[in-house]
């Protein structure tokens, strides 16, 4: 995560005066030199890593069934009621996904804030890709879902980040007043490259 940051993300560096271009190479190839810089300046402070963001996607769970009866989500609704600075105790664990090869094309679906696991191997593609020499002429699939692109579109400035690579289609279940629009009615129309992917 960290090392993602530093090679791709532009709001890591905007903390530190400087700005990347809109596929990440720029903060990857010009910021190695202020990266060892502030690597050294934490050393000296006797910290061992520069700060790092912990990015949540939590959709605040609170509806009535059919039933009447009020619905409310334990830990989102804690999370939505926290203060400003309030500490949280909290853990990570290891996870089981793993990235494939490079040369193993990704297709992936993600409804709402599932996307989370989905974001964490965008990310960590991306980094595989910019430190690597490999050509592809296939971009990997990414199928997003929301209701609303206002207000639901989860990350939408980020996706375009990953272009070169990456084609990211999202549907808009409910932003279309003749009909609605899912994940599945992209992933036919994507079907030749779904295809091509698969054949890989």
């Amino acid at each position: 995560w960290l090392s993602y940051h530093q090679s791709c993300s532009s709001s890591y560096w905007r903390q530190f005066g400087v700005r990347s271009s809109s596929d990440g190479a720029s903060a990857a190839s010009s910021s190695s030199a202020l990266a060892r810089h502030l690597a050294d300046d934490f050393r000296e402070q006797g910290k061992a890593h520069p700060p790092s963001d912990l990015d949540l996607c939590v959709a605040v769970v609170n509806i009535v069934t059919r039933t009447a009866r009020e619905v409310k989500g334990l830990c989102s609704n804690f999370l939505r009621n926290a203060k400003v600075g309030q500490r949280v105790r909290c853990s990570l664990e290891h996870g089981s996904l793993q990235l494939p090869p490079l040369a193993v094309p990704l297709i992936m679906v993600c409804p709402g804030t599932g996307l989370s696991p989905c974001r964490a191997l965008v990310q960590q593609r991306h980094l595989q890709l910019l430190e690597s020499s490999t050509s592809r002429h296939l971009r990997d699939l990414l199928f997003l879902g929301f209701r609303h692109q206002d207000g639901d579109y989860l990350y939408g400035d980020e996706w375009r980040t990953f272009d070169k690579w990456l084609s990211v289609q999202v549907a808009f279940s409910r932003d279309h007043e003749d009909r609605k629009v899912y994940v599945q009615d992209l992933i036919e129309e994507q079907g030749k490259h779904v295809c091509q992917l698969l054949d890989a």
